[in-house]
């Protein structure tokens, strides 16, 4: 698979894995949706690559739904070393301080 193509299938496997039975509630319980984070935690940490500069409804997304977060693009070199010789690591620090606050 071409790394271009994989976040157009990423809502699909989140689909995939919301429809799973562990992530149904068990019979005559109330059917509230479950996070993927709920429902798969246990298992394995649910991550998401991101950038720190999200709308409010994608940071509750974020932490509803996701027990980890990556840096998408803001700590790659052309982002941290603008210039030879010249380091900025604003926006890793601001990645840094998105995760702190969304626990």
């Amino acid at each position: 698979m071409k790394p271009k193509q994989l976040p157009a299938i990423l809502p699909i496997i989140a689909a995939l894995l919301l429809t799973s039975p562990a992530a149904q509630p068990a019979s005559g319980t109330n059917p509230t949706p479950t996070s993927l984070k709920a429902a798969y935690g246990r298992w394995f940490p649910i991550s998401v690559a991101i950038e720190p500069s999200l709308s409010a409804a994608e940071s509750q997304l974020l932490a509803a739904q996701f027990s980890n977060v990556t840096s998408e693009n803001c700590l790659k070199p052309a982002n941290t070393e603008p210039r030879e010789g010249v380091f900025t690591f604003q926006k890793g620090d601001a990645l840094v301080a998105l995760a702190q606050n969304t626990g």
